[in-house]
């Protein structure tokens, strides 16, 4: 995803790292899940178009990261 963020390609730089986000949560890699999840809002950011799906997905990142910080005990974070 570095290549996808360093050209400026927001969008599916956010898809990305959604994907692996989702990937790494699966593999109960809550660290990793947690960086692509925070990278993926980064991206989003920075999204021009803000359309139903982006918003949608925008929302469940949000949602997948404050379920990491539950499960490692970082109860602050996961407001």
């Amino acid at each position: 995803m570095h290549h996808l963020d360093a050209a400026e390609l927001w969008e599916r730089a956010f898809h990305a790292h959604i994907c692996t986000g989702n990937a790494a949560a699966d593999l109960f890699a809550n660290t990793r899940a947690g960086d692509d999840y925070s990278a993926a809002l980064q991206a989003a950011e920075k999204v021009t178009a803000s359309t139903g799906d982006v918003k949608r997905l925008k929302a469940g990142a949000h949602e997948r990261l404050a379920t990491l910080h539950l499960r490692l005990g970082n109860y602050s974070d996961a407001l």
